[in-house]
């Protein structure tokens, strides 16, 4: 029976992690492979070790490729486990193989179009999936976490996988600990992820280059630590040699050149303008307003639809008008409108805290229509409840 709490971590393993890879943020601990039991083929060609704390890992494949499922003895997949098969089309991972996928276990497997894990993994590794550039979907059927939050996906672990479509999460209110940095960098067809409720934390550039990525819900709970972690796409080469930044307009032109996965796709990619959907106060909103990004607020996040004011009442003078209302409940403020006589619409006018607002500069003998709205605030956005009746006062 396998105990879901053995500590089967080593610092060193962390260490080794990021030596190997240029830079990026992986779950927090990796399997120790330094010991292995024993090792054996099975039938369907998968060769199975057996790790100091007696759990099954795959450490190699040596079969005819195809649809391929895990065995159900597995609990892991080791480093490089599947790299460069080229016969592979398609991976089940069961619910038995729950807790690890490490570094480069599928990198390179270029004929692989689906990847489906039908229940709970605890995470994997930097580059477990990168380069597989027939890669369309991938389907998780429970979490991708571990119940310390140091699970998930690790560093460009879909990177360079330029036609996959949609990342799925079955379980809306499964648990994702973390988005590593890069993770789906030049995936450009990347249209759907829908990151579940129980989203951890989103590393820099984690959808770089998604130029097909334009509409993206993020949970409130989600963190962002970074910078481009989505949105941009690389420009080109500056004077130093680097690749510029670039905020996706959907007119600019995405910079191919050296980047993994797309040495063959079109010589000019013109990402999408992103939007947004998330929650009022979070890091998401922190991060569009930030970038410039546009964004919308999700059902749960809808404002308070406040009432019209009532009582809406002018006092006039000789080239002003001084308008009073009842208070609504709960507003933070109003909004005033006054109407336009040449577009036929009311127009803003003035944004007041109290209930009382006094029109200036008007023309004397002229009557002017106005109407009223209490706001509420959104985050960083105030938006207005019901307009009242309109009220017409003429100025002496």
């Amino acid at each position: 029976m396998v105990n879901y709490m053995r500590k089967k971590y080593f610092l060193a393993a962390i260490a080794a992690a990021f030596a190997i890879l240029p830079f990026g943020t992986l779950p927090a601990d990796k399997p120790l492979l330094s010991v292995t039991v024993s090792a054996e083929e099975d039938a369907n060609g998968f060769v199975i070790e057996t790790d100091a704390d007696g759990d099954r890992y795959v450490s190699g494949y040596n079969g005819s490729g195809g649809d391929i499922t895990i065995p159900s003895d597995v609990v892991w997949i080791g480093k490089k486990a599947f790299s460069g098969n080229t016969s592979i089309t398609s991976v089940t991972i069961p619910k038995t193989c729950w807790y690890w996928i490490d570094n480069n276990a599928f990198s390179y497997c270029t004929s692989l179009k689906s990847v489906k894990f039908e229940g709970d993994i605890d995470g994997m590794g930097g580059y477990a999936f990168y380069g597989c550039t027939s890669l369309e979907s991938v389907t998780f059927g429970g979490n991708a976490g571990r119940e310390d939050g140091d699970g998930g996906i690790g560093c460009y672990a879909f990177a360079g996988c330029p036609y996959l479509k949609t990342v799925k999460f079955s379980d809306a209110n499964a648990k994702l600990d973390l988005v590593g940095e890069y993770a789906f960098m030049n995936c450009i067809r990347l249209t759907s992820i829908n990151m579940p409720a129980d989203t951890g934390t989103l590393y820099t550039g984690a959808f770089m280059n998604c130029a097909s990525l334009s509409k993206i819900t993020v949970p409130g709970s989600a963190v962002f630590d970074g910078e481009y972690i989505m949105g941009y796409m690389y420009g080109r080469e500056t004077a130093d040699g680097k690749l510029e930044h670039v905020k996706a307009d959907g007119t600019a032109a995405l910079y191919p050149a050296k980047l993994a996965g797309l040495e063959k796709a079109e010589k000019k990619i013109a990402q999408k303008e992103l939007s947004m959907t998330l929650t009022i106060g979070s890091y998401a909103e922190r991060y569009a307003v930030n970038n410039g990004i546009g964004y919308s607020y999700s059902a749960e996040s809808q404002p308070q639809k406040f009432p019209a004011p009532q009582s809406v009442a002018g006092e006039a003078d000789k080239n002003q008008i001084v308008l009073t209302w009842d208070s609504v409940n709960g507003a933070v403020g109003y909004r005033v409108y006054m109407y336009d006589a040449v577009t036929g619409k009311y127009k803003y006018y003035k944004s007041v805290k109290s209930t009382k607002c006094t029109v200036t500069e008007l023309e004397s003998g002229t009557e002017y229509s106005f109407r009223v709205a209490a706001l509420d605030v959104l985050g960083s956005k105030y938006v207005a409840g019901t307009a009242s009746e309109a009220v017409s006062v003429k100025t002496k």
